[in-house]
């Protein structure tokens, strides 16, 4: 247990207050002479803690869902080594994701002083050898990398560039997201204009499409349901990512009329048109001949895909922490009610965070580790539901009431569905995904913890 004079609960502070977006107390962690030095910009260094005030409320703005998240550390002292990643979408809907190393100097349960190393991630900077060769060829103008306008330093306005200061990529790769307006399609497009991709996006709302378009990403009116919509949007596209399903939408669309006719046509289009790679989010359990209709949908849908012809990633995603961990343990304490869960709540399941799905399919774009795979994808541990109700506990300091039900009986205030599918949780326990080595080293997504996920998604 850290105590508040140790050197590392300051950090602790720091993070917390970071992604609670508490700027008093995230300026509150700096003694008032705090000194700032960035030896690889010596002219960004500053001191006073009133311009990481400034600092912050800029970021803070610009980046309004920034995380923050300390990879490693040592203690030698009073002094607290740091690897720190921060990430977010920034106003325009590009990627913000900063990397790197500070050093602190804590005295009496504040910051004193810091070295500072935290960059912007490049994607498109080069290989080493175009590292080596800008190094040895320095500059005669003065003009910074790409991102460096993102940094923390004195006086940068952090995420201010523009689609127009950060232009696509070159060339004809189009990239055509289907189902770009869903809590996972949106994922991945962030993703995809951070990267600087050329994207597409099939829509049917116009609201969404203008956003999209405000972002810089081409929108193309369509529904799976109409074939004939479905060419125009697949002519010239290279990937197509689909993650659209029926899940609440009700009226005309259904299990039947999207996820198995839809993504038929999707298929078929995608085919004729010449489209090379197709990645398809399917979900764990996915079978032809399965009971569930949902399971059912999906299985036929990643059959028809592998028979296509055309090069194929079938991602395959255990339980998502964004949908279930709110809707089960989340809401209920928030409102004060009981955590109900189905059965004992013992088996166990790789939760995954819709963002490290977001990845893989980014990831799968280019990657040939990808091609012609299913990819099982889940969380690096497996967890019960009393697993993430005791973790949620330790983290919050607090004892939640829990109130178990059979399988069969209806969950108060859910509907029949989710009852229905907790019951289900309770019949298995979920095979091994991806390693998260194997995850990291190969795909370069970096697992969310069920404890990093609870952090940023406090009650």
């Amino acid at each position: 247990m850290r105590t508040e004079r140790d050197p590392a609960a300051i950090i602790d502070r720091l993070v917390h207050a970071t992604n609670e977006h508490d700027l008093d107390a995230l300026v509150g962690c700096f003694d008032d002479g705090y000194t700032n030095e960035t030896p690889a910009h010596p002219q960004r260094g500053f001191r006073g803690s009133e311009q990481v005030r400034r600092n912050w409320t800029q970021i803070f703005s610009t980046v309004p869902d920034i995380r923050a998240q300390v990879l490693r550390r040592t203690v030698d002292g009073d002094t607290v080594w740091t690897e720190w990643e921060m990430f977010g979408t920034r106003r325009d809907g590009t990627a913000f994701r900063m990397s790197g190393v500070i050093i602190f100097v804590v005295v009496e349960a504040a910051v004193t002083s810091a070295r500072f190393y935290l960059e912007p991630v490049e994607d498109t900077s080069g290989d080493v050898n175009a590292a080596v060769s800008r190094a040895l060829r320095g500059s005669t103008t003065g003009a910074r990398t790409p991102g460096a306008g993102h940094d923390l330093g004195r006086n940068g306005r952090a995420g201010q560039q523009s689609a127009t200061l950060w232009p696509q990529k070159e060339g004809d790769v189009v990239i055509l997201v289907v189902g770009a307006t869903g809590l996972l399609g949106g994922a991945i497009v962030r993703r995809l204009v951070g990267h600087r991709e050329k994207v597409r996006a099939l829509v049917r709302d116009s609201s969404a499409a203008e956003a999209l378009r405000e972002v810089g990403v081409e929108t193309v009116s369509g529904d799976l349901k109409d074939p004939s919509s479905l060419s125009p949007a697949c002519e010239g596209v290279s990937t197509l990512i689909t993650t659209a399903n029926s899940a609440g939408r009700g009226g005309d669309d259904n299990v039947e009329t999207v996820d198995v006719e839809g993504n038929r046509n999707l298929i078929e289009a995608a085919s004729l048109a010449g489209v090379k790679h197709f990645v398809f989010v399917s979900a764990q359990g996915e079978d032809p001949a399965s009971p569930v209709p949902f399971l059912r949908a999906k299985g036929l849908t990643s059959k028809r895909l592998r028979e296509s012809g055309m090069v194929y990633t079938v991602l395959l995603p255990d339980v998502y922490m964004d949908v279930w961990i709110p809707l089960v343990v989340l809401a209920p304490v928030a409102s004060g009610r009981p955590i109900t869960i189905v059965g004992e709540g013992t088996h166990k399941h790789y939760l995954t965070a819709v963002e490290d799905v977001a990845g893989f399919a980014v990831a799968a774009v280019s990657n040939d580790a990808a091609h012609n795979r299913d990819l099982l994808i889940g969380g690096p541990e497996a967890l019960s539901w009393r697993d993430v109700i005791s973790t949620f506990e330790r983290l919050n300091d607090e004892s939640l009431e829990i109130q178990s039900l059979r399988p069969g009986e209806p969950m108060p205030g859910f509907p029949d569905a989710v009852s229905g599918l907790m019951a289900g949780l309770e019949t298995y326990d979920s095979p091994e995904p991806l390693s998260k080595e194997v995850a990291e080293s190969t795909f370069g997504v970096r697992l969310t913890t069920l404890e990093k996920f609870l952090q940023r998604n406090p009650s």
